[in-house]
């Protein structure tokens, strides 16, 4: 019978706090049941592995992330979206530290085109157009694609 009140996405958020309280690499399904009292294996039923909770606060943060800079840039042309979409990128790393290394995990092929991921390289080519609506040509052409390293380190 499944704990109630346990489901993936509580889980998922619950890892992406415990990512930022102790970093990234030390989150383990082990770790977050402690956290919620229970054993181990009455989270199984929600997350394959440890490897498949660390995807999943990786796509947590990627989401997270995504829509803050969206909000960020959102009104915003050229040198003031370029200015905010770092600071919106800065300000998420100092204050998720966890989370932002989640960030870096490279997702399985079947996983990443569903994530958050597209939306930050669309934030990172045209920042002026990094939400999610269609870019018109003069939008492809007024803006300077940003280096993906650009924004590793916080």
């Amino acid at each position: 019978m499944a704990r109630a009140g346990l489901t993936a996405d509580r889980l998922a958020r619950a890892g992406a706090e415990l990512a930022d309280e102790i970093g990234f690499e030390q989150v383990t399904v082990a770790g977050l049941a402690r956290r919620f009292n229970v054993k181990p294996a009455s989270l199984y039923s929600h997350v394959v592995n440890s490897a498949d909770l660390k995807a999943r606060v990786a796509l947590v943060a990627l989401a997270e992330l995504a829509d803050r800079a969206s909000e960020a840039v959102a009104g915003r042309s050229r040198e003031a979206a370029l200015a905010a979409l770092g600071n919106s990128y800065r300000d998420y790393a100092r204050e998720h530290p966890g989370r932002f290394a989640a960030m870096q995990l490279r997702l399985d092929s079947d996983t990443a085109p569903g994530s958050a991921g597209p939306r930050h390289t669309r934030h990172r080519a045209h920042p002026k157009t990094g939400n999610d609506e269609s870019m018109s040509s003069d939008n492809w052409t007024t803006t300077t694609p940003i280096p993906a390293d650009f924004f590793r380190r916080p």
